[in-house]
């Protein structure tokens, strides 16, 4: 039969906040309902920093009581006390100058504490970031938000050992910042010192983002230098190098251009390129030419962490997911925009319909529904006074005279295409297709109960993967056994014997799951087949289809 691959090489595996290299993740836009092509994304509209890490500060940035955010590199010893000393000296008169010098002032508080943090946990035989975690977490409870806190009398013990003054007004400023003031007890607030070591960077996902962050910079700068002008040219250099590569042994700007635009085509179609397995050699290669920073002597964090994080089994590089992480694969960020403007629209939605009364999905989307119920088709401006008209909001608004609402241009990307789609026909060209946008929101009735299901299954394959690895499995063939051997050996299953049976191999919420499993089941239980085969994890080897993979259970799913 067909051998199958690797389950770690199965899709290209994406990296998790502990450096697993098991959890997959597709690296393309999520959608917009249209397949436009992907424009170049200009080299300078790049953010500096990746996502933030997990940790939840509890002030909100703009409060001036904030503590302020650590760089990345801890300054030398004095530096930060003699900056203070000379805007001291240089009798400051304004208030901008003042708060520079208050600004200074409160960083060197974190710094001394964090400081402090650092030569406690060293005096006690702490040696990486991990342990100072377990060490923070070792009293944590679970608040009722599921934050993991602290009670503050462990807090302040805790400080003690590591020979921190806990009542010295600086700690209890900092502190302060991320106290839980939803779990009030007798000795005072808990504190969330997951969020607290994390903004001190003092996490490993913190120290990982740090160096994502200068990788991602030096990554742009160099590029930049080379002649790069897009995003895509940068991805599709570090992918297929040895493709745009001169005789000289420079970039190829000629032959990177369409290269670049291949990429981006690809990926906004929902096609995976070649990118998760580049030869690990002609990987650095390419990053050491757009900058000799990068290489083994003197950026040995940055190697570590790509060994650890992004290398397969056979040593190549996962650059696709690299890049991802990094913001810098075609489609990330404008897959965020999209999603932040969707957002938007379905708050402006909501808002508007509790304003006026309404208070069904039901009954919201009957506004833009014909007598039968079914959507309508309309233009945007026709959507607009839809909206206008029956809740009130005003969606074509835009903070510039000149500039299109980017809520109306959100809208506009469920335009209906009679030149891109055969069955729209050309009185429907150019309208939206409401009933999209509305599943799209969540807002039309069962789009939510669908996004959860498909979710749920989407986490189900990642567990199920994951724990194969966990046991030492290396094929799909071998986890289809294995699942086929704890249901019993049948080819249908119950739902509750199912639920059982991943829940007993480690998979996490199933709160969701039953409806999920629903979708292949029937009288007779769940066809595993069925199930395992829109998992993708059927071993089409192990013997012969029992059934046709376009029947109805296959195809609602």
């Amino acid at each position: 039969g067909l051998i199958c691959p690797k389950l770690a090489a199965r899709g290209p595996p994406t990296r998790n906040h502990r450096g697993s290299s098991s959890r997959e993740r597709t690296p393309t836009r999520q959608g917009t309902g249209a397949s436009h092509p992907m424009p170049g994304s200009p080299m300078d509209a790049v953010e500096n920093l990746p996502p933030p890490p997990p940790g939840k500060q509890k002030v909100s940035p703009p409060d001036a009581d904030a503590p302020p955010p650590p760089p990345s590199s801890i300054a030398e010893k004095g530096e930060v006390a003699a900056a203070i000393a000379k805007i001291a000296n240089s009798q400051v008169s304004t208030v901008k100058e003042e708060a520079v010098q208050q600004g200074e002032q409160d960083i060197d508080k974190v710094y001394k504490f964090r400081d402090a943090i650092l030569e406690g946990a060293t005096a006690l035989n702490i040696e990486t970031k991990a342990e100072l975690v377990e060490l923070f977490t070792k009293h944590a409870i679970e608040s009722t938000s599921g934050e993991k806190v602290v009670p503050r009398k462990y807090f302040d013990e805790l400080l003690t050992s590591l020979k921190v003054d806990a009542k010295d007004p600086s700690t209890l400023w900092i502190a302060g910042h991320f106290a839980n003031e939803n779990e009030m007890s007798s000795d005072g607030e808990p504190i969330d010192v997951l969020g607290l070591l994390d903004y001190l960077q003092l996490t490993p996902e913190a120290e990982e983002q740090t160096i994502l962050a200068h990788l991602h910079d030096k990554l742009c700068e160099g590029a930049t230098q080379r002649g790069m002008a897009t995003k895509e040219e940068l991805c599709a250099w570090l992918v297929r190098a040895r493709d745009a590569t001169s005789d000289d042994g420079s970039v190829d700007l000629a032959k990177l251009a369409p290269m670049a635009r291949n990429l981006a085509e690809m990926v906004s179609n929902g096609v995976t390129p070649e990118g998760d397995c580049v030869d690990a050699g002609e990987f650095w290669s390419a990053v050491e030419l757009l900058d000799e920073g990068l290489n083994a002597e003197n950026a040995p964090q940055a190697r570590e962490l790509i060994r650890a994080a992004y290398a397969n089994d056979d040593g190549s590089v996962d650059a696709a997911h690299l890049l991802h992480d990094l913001r810098l694969w075609p489609g990330v960020e404008e897959a965020e925009r999209w999603h932040e403007l969707a957002d938007k629209l379905r708050s402006l939605l909501c808002s508007g319909a509790a304003g006026v009364g309404i208070k069904t999905k039901e009954a919201l989307c009957q506004l833009f529904a014909d007598d039968e119920g079914h959507p309508k088709k309309m233009s945007v401006d026709e959507f607009s006074a839809v909206v206008k008209k029956g809740l009130g909001v005003s969606i074509d608004a835009s903070d510039e005279d000149d500039e299109e609402s980017e809520v109306l241009a959100f809208v506009k990307c469920f335009e209906l295409s009679a030149e891109d789609d055969d069955d729209v026909s050309v009185s429907e060209d150019g309208l939206v297709d409401v009933g999209e946008l509305l599943w799209k929101l969540l807002l039309w009735p069962g789009a939510e109960e669908e996004h959860r299901s498909l979710a749920a299954g989407r986490s189900l394959r990642q567990d199920l993967l994951t724990h194969a690895e966990a046991l030492g499995l290396e094929t799909v063939g071998d986890l289809c056994a294995l699942l086929v051997e704890k249901c019993g050996g049948g080819k249908q299953v119950a739902v509750e014997k199912l639920l059982e049976v991943f829940k007993g191999l480690g998979c996490g919420d199933i709160s969701d799951l039953d409806m999920y499993l629903r979708h292949f089941a029937d009288d007779g239980g769940v066809a595993l087949e069925k199930l395992l085969q829109h998992l993708e994890l059927y071993d089409h080897g192990g013997g012969e289809s029992s059934g046709d993979d376009d029947d109805e259970a296959t195809v609602d799913a």
